[in-house]
């Protein structure tokens, strides 16, 4: 999986429990650190430490080899990828990016002179939906599930697409990023479009493939939130991710607005990773 990374750096992650490992992070001439359990350390030849006095760096050369490597030595064909700022591994690992943009008018065409690279890793846990799939005893809700950043979101919305596909629901996974589809292990049921816009997969995943469930992570504009919506008048069930910290601060003023009247129940997550805050049903039957 790090086999794009520098020698000595895929050495000291070698010796990291690959369980509790769930980011690196590679700022150029900074120090390497990475996220282990629910806390922060540096990466040093030694193994963790929380000194950052033998903590591993890495050049601005380095860094653009690195992102060589990560794009298959083919940086021309990930332009696409890039320019959203993350490039995706076939694990599902995603990698984001941030240097210069390149600009054609108001569109990102590209992102060049990679100052820092973010490696997030996917962890799969069964039977962290338990509390979520006790709300569907009745059939699918449609869900949105709350967090800031890294909480674990994707890893509560996957588990939910295993236990749904386990129970013969026709499950389609709208995945932008493919960070929920990879990780997979009960796919008898369901499909995937990746790497597209929402409203494409929505669209054409309903004409195409008749679910009776979309999952997809992380709605972002009103794109996102039309599809949602188109998705609900077809009849098909939604579960989405969002970011955020309370029901309240979603449906704030601007493209998020009226979000939450699209769904029926809210799982928010916080607190620590992957702990459930709260389980709120919404609308009439709130």
């Amino acid at each position: 999986m790090f086999g794009f990374l520098p020698k000595r750096i895929q050495e000291g992650l070698s010796a990291v429990n690959p369980d509790k490992l769930f980011e690196v992070r590679i700022r150029k001439d900074r120090p390497v650190c990475v996220g282990y359990g629910g806390d922060t350390a540096y990466l040093t030849p030694c193994g963790l430490s929380l000194s950052a006095a033998k903590a591993f760096t890495v050049s601005g050369d380095e860094l653009a080899q690195i992102v060589f490597e990560l794009c298959d030595r083919s940086v021309y064909s990930h332009t696409d990828k890039i320019a959203k700022g993350f490039v995706t591994l076939p694990e599902g690992v995603r990698v984001g990016l941030c240097g210069e943009c390149v600009t054609d008018g108001e569109r990102i065409t590209n992102i060049k002179n990679i100052t820092s690279v973010n490696i997030r890793l996917p962890h799969a846990v069964k039977g962290c939906s338990d509390k979520v799939m006790s709300h569907f005893v009745h059939g699918v809700l449609n869900t949105i599930v709350i967090s800031p950043p890294g909480v674990g979101k994707t890893t509560l919305v996957r588990d939910i697409a295993e236990r749904l596909s386990s129970n013969l629901c026709n499950v389609l996974i709208a995945d932008e990023r493919n960070e929920i589809f990879p990780l997979m292990t009960s796919r008898d049921t369901v499909d995937a479009i990746v790497y597209a816009p929402k409203k494409y997969a929505f669209e054409n995943g309903i004409r195409s493939m008749s679910p009776d469930v979309i999952i997809t992570d992380e709605l972002m504009g009103r794109a996102d939130l039309e599809a949602v919506a188109m998705a609900e008048r077809s009849g098909v069930k939604v579960i989405a991710t969002v970011h955020g910290v309370g029901v309240e601060d979603v449906d704030r003023e601007g493209e998020m607005r009226g979000i939450i009247g699209l769904f029926e129940l809210a799982v928010v997550l916080g607190g620590g990773r992957g702990r459930i805050k709260e389980i709120r049903k919404l609308g009439e039957n709130a």
